[in-house]
């Protein structure tokens, strides 16, 4: 008789917050204007990045981010 095994394996991470990584996370209580700023100045000054507007017009505008390294 064989038997049939299952396996199931949970991760469990976690991570501790400092002050450092508060700080990074602090630009997303800004207002989308401003964080649509500071996008707009990194893609003007990194080559490896590019904007492409979306498709759908209906929503707010979103922005992807390819690279152009491959």
């Amino acid at each position: 008789m064989k038997q049939k095994m299952q396996y199931i394996q949970t991760l469990k991470q976690t991570l501790k917050l400092n002050q450092k990584l508060l700080k990074s996370l602090d630009f997303l209580t800004d207002n989308i204007d401003d964080i649509n700023k500071v996008v707009q100045q990194v893609l003007e000054t990194n080559p490896f990045l590019e904007l492409k507007s979306p498709k759908n017009y209906d929503t707010q505008q979103l922005l992807t981010f390819n690279s152009n390294s491959r």
